[in-house]
Parts: C-alpha cells; sequence; structure tokens
C-alpha cells in the first residue's frame, strides 16, 4: 500500500474535490481540523455545492486524481445531502474518506474548519467506471459496514481506547445474533436490533453448538480476547449473510484488520 501523510493525502483530496461541478466550498472535520492527525487518521470533509447531484455525478472522476476508488458504502442519500464512506485501493483502510456533499443552505456546525471557498466550479469531468457499491438496505452494505467498524475496531486499538473497541466489538456481536436468528426463523431483517422476544426465538432456535460458538465469541473481557472474538465475529458475519461481495474487497478488509491486530489466520467461531 501506498504511504502517505494525513496532511498530503488532505491536500491532494482539496485540490481533487475544487473540480467538482457546482462546488463552492469545502470544509474538514476531526483530528485534521484540529490539528492532531496521525498515521491512523481518516479524512472527514463535507462539501457544499449550489448544484449537489453535479457534484455527486462526477465524484468518482474527481477522485481518480488521489487514487482509484475501490469501494464506496452510502451512508445517507437525500435530494440536498449525500455521504459516503469512500476507500481508495492502494491506500490503508486507515486513510479513508468520509465524505458529506451538500446544498449551499448548509448551516455549518461547530468544528468544522474551512478549507476553501470559491465560484461555482463549471468543470465537467469525464465519467469513469464506479467502484463496488453496496445498496442501503441489502445484506452486503451491512456487512462491508461492519468490515469497516472493525477497522475502526483496529484503530481504537491502536490508540489505546479500549472502551472504543468494545462498542465496536458489540456491534459486529448484535449483528452476528441478528444473521443467526434471521437464518434460523428464514427471514431476513438486516440489522434491526432483536427484541427480548427475538433474542428468546433465537435462543430456542440455535443448537448447543451453535450457542455455544456464539457465548466463546463474546470474550471481551481483554484486549488480547477482545481482538479474538472481534476477528471471529466478523469472518463468521461474512459466512452467514451470504452476501456476495468481490472478494478483494470482503478479504481484503478482513486481512487488513486480522494483520494489524497480530491474528492470521482468521479465528474460527468454533475454535
Amino acid at each position: 500500500m501506498r504511504a502517505i501523510s494525513p496532511e498530503a493525502l488532505l491536500s491532494d483530496l482539496s485540490a481533487s474535490l475544487r473540480t467538482l461541478p457546482g462546488a463552492t466550498a469545502l470544509y474538514v472535520f476531526g483530528s485534521l481540523a484540529r490539528g492532531r492527525a496521525d498515521l491512523c487518521s481518516d479524512v472527514d470533509l463535507k462539501l457544499v455545492s449550489r448544484d449537489p447531484a453535479a457534484s455527486l455525478a462526477a465524484r468518482h472522476t474527481a477522485l481518480r486524481a488521489v487514487g482509484e476508488v475501490e469501494l464506496e458504502l452510502p451512508l445517507i442519500a437525500a435530494s440536498d445531502h449525500w455521504a459516503a464512506t469512500i476507500l481508495f485501493r492502494d491506500l490503508s483502510p486507515y486513510q479513508h474518506l468520509d465524505l458529506d456533499i451538500v446544498s449551499e443552505g448548509w448551516d455549518r456546525i461547530e468544528g468544522w474548519a474551512l478549507l476553501w471557498r470559491q465560484p461555482p466550479a463549471a468543470s465537467c469531468p469525464r465519467a469513469e467506471p464506479a467502484p463496488y457499491i453496496p445498496a442501503p438496505g441489502t445484506a452486503a452494505h451491512l456487512v462491508v459496514s461492519q468490515l469497516l467498524g472493525g477497522v475502526r475496531y483496529a484503530k481504537a486499538r491502536r490508540r489505546g481506547h479500549a472502551l472504543t473497541c468494545w462498542r465496536f466489538a458489540q456491534s459486529a456481536a448484535n449483528a452476528v445474533a441478528v444473521a443467526l436468528r434471521d437464518r434460523a426463523v428464514g427471514r431476513e431483517t438486516l440489522g434491526e436490533p432483536l427484541s427480548t422476544i427475538e433474542w428468546v426465538e433465537l435462543d430456542e432456535a440455535l443448537s448447543e453448538e451453535e450457542r455455544g460458538c456464539y457465548l466463546s465469541c463474546l470474550d471481551f473481557a481483554t484486549p488480547g480476547s477482545m481482538d479474538r472474538s472481534l476477528c471471529a465475529l466478523l469472518g463468521w458475519l461474512c459466512e452467514l449473510s451470504g452476501a456476495s461481495l468481490p472478494p478483494e474487497v470482503a478479504e481484503k478488509l478482513l486481512r487488513f484488520v486480522r494483520s494489524d491486530l497480530g491474528l492470521l489466520p482468521i479465528p474460527d467461531p468454533g475454535e
């Protein structure tokens, strides 16, 4: 993977997004806005546009100036606000882009720092092949969201944020429980939290072996055991979901998390 400082990545992204049709301003948030970025930092940007639809349509071509976009996970899709997490093929998953595109009526929120302001850009880049984009509300979207949660877990682990790690491990555990229940009862709820009645339903549907496998993945008592549990949960979720993710996306993210945590290969849920 190509090594680049977060400041250099921010500079490249800032320059590329200037070319988006309708773009009038760009703001940065998070550690880069506070001057506290490190090599694990992602880039949080909000682009203000007079023509959000035109800016959105040209985003992949503009970002090619930074690198090939491998994965885009949609988060918000409204007429005046679009947001996604974007990964570049040759950069570490840590150095992903969280990009919002909003209309000019956006009210600035405290913590966002202005990078530039300009008259509406009029360039119209040529179309480029789109990256992999899992549709919201699908099993693939749920799995990719959890895999990116694994990347965020690994970042929190590096920074010694144990409770933040627990938050992402717990989310993966809940996702696996939902997938197990959906498989057992033949329904597809795609990540909706289980109610108490549904937990009872799952308890009764699982075999003793499956129940033991699941419980063995919930050892969050120490950082090391939580690492192993998180990796087992993510691997199990990929199998349970039945989602048809491109291998270069699912395997790459799983391999990255395992490698960063010093766990290769993926632990088996039954071990």
